[in-house]
């Protein structure tokens, strides 16, 4: 598939230790269907769904809410009130 149409992508982090050390494992899609379901099937360590504009790879705009769900630090959900 031409690079060019991965308009999409979700970046996963990993814990690997107690605290604030993580790896980051990009992955791209050329449809939002395709990132939201991947995002879905990864909740545990979504860190963010990023869409991009046609022929840019630059200003992204966040679309992690389309995985359901609201993350905060370290993806720990947000609380409701």
């Amino acid at each position: 598939m031409d690079r060019d149409n991965l308009r999409f992508s979700v970046e996963l982090r990993r814990n690997i230790e107690w605290g604030e050390d993580y790896t980051e494992d990009h992955y791209e899609f050329a449809t939002e269907a395709e990132a939201v379901a991947f995002a879905k099937e990864n909740r545990k360590h979504l860190h963010s769904i990023l869409e991009y504009a046609p022929g840019k790879n630059y200003d992204p705009k966040d679309i992690t809410y389309r995985a359901g769900g609201s993350f905060g630090y370290n993806n720990i959900p947000w609380p409701r009130f």
